[in-house]
């Protein structure tokens, strides 16, 4: 059997397409584990939501200025860290070692917790 040339460009136009979508998937996976990690380590904090964010952008860049440059070698923190601790390593684990700014956390919670509410409302509804 021997392929033709526009065999061989529509194999590798669905290739690509499925390529593009794997990629999208990922890309997807990220934004949802970036931003669980995030809201995750805001319930570890008291107070206000801003007060929280605050708070916690102030400690991950401290722990990215200090712990990290240690703990960026290995895979997970030691197991004697606190639960702080743990959620500052996995959350600049998935951005690469960047702290993040604490309106950034304020507005993802306040994003992820609308999109929270949409859910259970549609959750609701179906009953």
């Amino acid at each position: 059997m021997i392929a033709t040339s526009s065999g061989l460009f529509e194999l590798a136009a669905g290739l690509r397409q499925g390529a593009d979508a794997v990629e999208e998937l990922a890309r997807q996976f990220h934004v949802f584990e970036r931003n669980a990690a995030i809201i995750s380590a805001l319930t570890l904090y008291a107070g206000r939501p801003s007060r929280r964010a605050k708070a916690l952008a102030t400690d991950l860049r401290a722990y990215a200025a200090n712990q990290w440059l240690r703990d960026r070698r290995h895979e997970s923190p030691a197991a004697s860290a606190s639960n702080k601790h743990r959620a500052w390593f996995r959350i600049l684990r998935i951005r690469d070692g960047e702290p993040i700014g604490w309106r950034q956390i304020l507005n993802l919670e306040k994003v992820c917790n609308a999109q929270a509410l949409r859910l259970q409302t549609k959750s609701c509804e179906s009953d």
